[in-house]
């Protein structure tokens, strides 16, 4: 009897503690913060929608919802970005900080947050103090499960803290360095003409997103429509490199106008790749890519109803929780409804009252690695003299053990990713555009749902950095649109698909390609739009825009049930 009674307590003190953190969802809660009342309604699929008198309560509700339904989900996104999971897990987490530590997306987003405009970081503070509050009410058995299992309490969240998860996307939509990398390996093994064949840009003869009559020439050359970018401020040292002819480094890196490594160069450089590549293999921290992402838009004279008709299937692997979160915010001019993701305000995918949107991964060439030249007084060589480099020392916090030192090496070109290993043989710096102190993209995702046009959905986006997203759009005036924003990197000497030399400007980004010569498509002749993480636009487009697109076949299909009325043998044998 005494047992059986034990038992009883047991499971029920499990059954409060698991129900406890379950959110509230009738009822008032007097929260500090608001400036009038707002109020959440979930529907019979348990979506909240929210309604507030301003935007800016509506995106504080949002952030209150976030917590209330995926706090420990976003407590682990924030220590995903900021390189601070052996606090919590203990040395399993390691190797994931040392990497993210390196590679700095928290870093980059304390840089990038003071340049926001007031008013999108009044927005954004918003949103953080509707989780802050959710915060200040709930502790210990108010909060999830997972904190009490790992012995740990949440952190109050800052606006860093959502521009550094917006860098994490970035981040896991950009995986060029490791297409670099791969193509290195293949070629030391194949040689580089089978390597070429082995890993191509894009199927020939595959489907592109642009119809041809988009892929129109620029109003400028491609040098003339890059904007600049600086890049890492250094002071240069008068003294000349000696005893090292410029061009060349032990191991028999490219000189100017080869397109990087080649079969036999640098093994060192390959054999550091090899190891970088497969760590990164192992580190699952963050949403991986699902296969490839598909959308789709169709103008009305291809529709039943004769309306366009917009879809899109985000290919981020599943997950529980899943990494999208069903909403609907209303508040101010903002009245938008899709899927919101915790850790970030407005709604990345869905539609208002007058315009749809949907997106993929556009996988745009965002990232170079450049090999250095780096001496034992942290200097680098360039274009024949030395500069110093920037050294920042980090301590890693491990749970049951003790601290563990991490210095970070940053070039003009970026950190040296290669630091990361446990013996290192060269010196490899990432350039990627996530890094820069300017991004704005923040802004960009918080101001889409309050466009009503096309006109004003591409404003909106205007100063977005990445990810690089293929947005398609509809409206309900019978428009539909495609467009590629973002911060592409104009090149020299190199088309970024093999990692070159780091020791000369021979290889240095001229800048980005500027807003007006950003791929878009407006209602175009053939009446719909088909995007599927294929590549962009043709090989006439002035610029390039990506060297490894997703094979076409998804493209393909979705294209020919468009053209064949929505029909096919498979779907319909009777059609």
């Amino acid at each position: 009897m005494i047992m059986i009674s034990v038992g009883l307590v047991a499971a029920a003190f499990v059954f409060w503690r698991l129900r406890a953190p379950l959110p509230d969802t009738t009822g008032t809660l007097r929260v500090d913060g608001l400036r009038s009342r707002v109020e959440v309604v979930r529907d019979v699929d348990a979506v909240p929608h929210i309604r507030a008198g301003s935007e800016s309560d509506a995106l504080f509700g949002l952030g209150y919802v976030h917590a209330q339904e995926r706090l420990w989900q976003m407590e682990f996104q924030r220590r995903v970005a900021q390189g601070r999971l052996s606090e919590v897990v203990g040395p399993k987490g390691l190797k994931a900080d040392r990497l993210l530590r390196t590679v700095g997306l928290a870093r980059a987003a304390r840089e990038a947050w003071p340049r926001l405009a007031p008013e999108s970081r009044a927005l954004v503070e918003s949103y953080v103090a509707g989780i802050n509050s959710f915060l200040s009410e709930h502790r210990g058995g108010g909060l999830p499960v997972e904190f009490a299992i790992l012995r740990t309490a949440p952190e109050q969240w800052t606006g860093e803290d959502v521009v550094a998860w917006q860098k994490t996307m970035a981040w896991l939509l950009s995986a060029n360095w490791r297409d670099e990398a791969l193509r290195v390996l293949v070629a030391a093994r194949v040689g580089d003409e089978a390597a070429n064949l082995l890993t191509p840009a894009y199927t020939p003869g595959g489907p592109v997103i642009l119809p041809p009559a988009s892929a129109t020439a620029p109003a400028r050359s491609p040098s003339e429509g890059a904007v600049p970018v600086a890049p890492l401020p250094v002071e240069r040292q008068k003294d000349p490199v000696k005893g090292k002819a410029p061009g060349r480094a032990p191991g028999g890196l490219p000189s100017k106008g080869s397109p990087g490594l080649t079969r036999g160069d640098a093994p060192a450089v390959v054999a550091d790749l090899s190891v970088l590549a497969d760590l990164v293999d192992t580190l699952q921290v963050a949403p991986p890519l699902g296969g490839g992402s598909n959308n789709w838009v169709v103008a009305g004279s291809r529709s039943i109803t004769g309306r366009p008709l917009l879809a899109n299937d985000p290919h981020l692997a599943g997950q529980a929780p899943a990494v999208w979160y069903l909403a609907h915010v209303t508040g101010g001019r903002l009245d938008a409804i899709g899927a919101t993701m915790p850790g970030l305000p407005g709604v990345i995918i869905g539609h208002n009252a007058r315009i749809a949107w949907g997106i993929t991964a556009l996988l745009g060439d965002v990232q170079d690695l450049y090999v250095e030249r780096l001496n034992a007084r942290d200097q680098a060589e360039y274009d024949g003299a030395l500069e110093p480099i920037r050294v920042l020392n980090d301590v890693i916090k491990v749970r049951g053990e003790a601290d563990v030192p991490l210095r970070v090496r940053i070039t003009r070109h970026g950190p040296i990713i290669s630091d990361v290993l446990d013996l290192p043989q060269a010196a490899i710096a990432l350039r990627w555009t996530g890094l820069d102190a300017e991004d704005h993209s923040v802004e960009c995702f918080s101001k889409i749902g309050l466009a009503q046009s096309w006109p004003e959905f591409t404003a909106a986006l205007s100063q977005m950095q990445g990810p690089l997203l293929n947005f398609v759009y509809a409206d309900v005036s019978g428009n539909i649109g495609y467009y590629g924003p973002g911060a592409f990197p104009v090149r020299t000497a190199t088309d970024g698909t093999r990692p070159v030399p780091g020791w000369t400007s021979d290889y240095e980004w001229r800048g980005y390609i500027h807003e007006s010569e950003w791929p878009r498509a407006f209602n175009p002749d053939r009446g719909y739009i088909v995007s599927a993480n294929n590549k962009v636009a043709p090989d006439t487009f002035p610029f390039q825009l990506g060297t490894s697109w997703e094979a076409p076949y998804r493209a393909a299909r979705i294209t020919a049930l468009i053209e064949n009325g929505g029909r096919s043998r498979s779907s319909c044998p009777s059609c």
